[in-house]
């Protein structure tokens, strides 16, 4: 009981804290985490040591990092001691999308972007972008950066970083390009 309440009461902290903090938080905890690396999730699992996240890579809301099977419930019976752990890496530089699901022992490489609800099953190469479930690689990075570039709408400058722009004037010039 101490330590589900534990994990609720961390759960609710790490919620309020900044990205810096998560970060430090979740080091403390033997993930391995680069410098400026932005996680917006509160867990990373029941085993956050046996995850590894580059620099400069972003964690969106909702991911899941799986870091054990819990199938091997089913061998149970006849073998008591199955398991399977695995380690979960992400590299430098990439974007995991909101909902995504890595399983245990992939790869994320660097430079990678993982679409929004995808189920990471097996490594992604470095400098690709993958979404599907099971997630399969759709491009390159490359191909991705010149696809958002192209299609940037005309903001001004001191918008950026969007995340501190006031909505209701992000939404009056959003409403005059879409």
């Amino acid at each position: 009981m101490a330590g589900r309440l534990k994990r609720m009461v961390d759960s609710v902290r790490v919620r309020f804290m900044d990205p810096g903090a998560r970060r430090e938080f979740f080091r403390a905890q033997g993930a391995t985490i680069g410098d400026r690396t932005r996680i917006l999730i509160t867990s990373l699992g029941s085993e956050p040591f046996l995850v590894e996240i580059g620099e400069d890579t972003l964690v969106s809301f909702d991911v899941l990092f799986l870091t054990h099977d819990g199938g091997h419930w089913v061998a149970e019976k006849e073998f008591p001691t199955a398991n399977r752990f695995g380690r979960v890496k992400v590299g430098s530089r990439c974007f995991i999308g909101a909902r995504a699901i890595l399983l245990p022992g992939v790869t994320v490489g660097d430079d990678c972007v993982v679409g929004a609800g995808s189920v990471i099953t097996r490594d992604i190469p470095d400098g690709s972008v993958a979404a599907g479930v099971p997630a399969r690689v759709l491009g390159s990075t490359e191909e991705y950066k010149a696809r958002v570039i192209a299609e940037s709408l005309p903001l001004p400058a001191d918008f950026f970083p969007l995340g501190q722009v006031d909505r209701r004037v992000l939404r009056e010039e959003l409403e005059k390009h879409i």
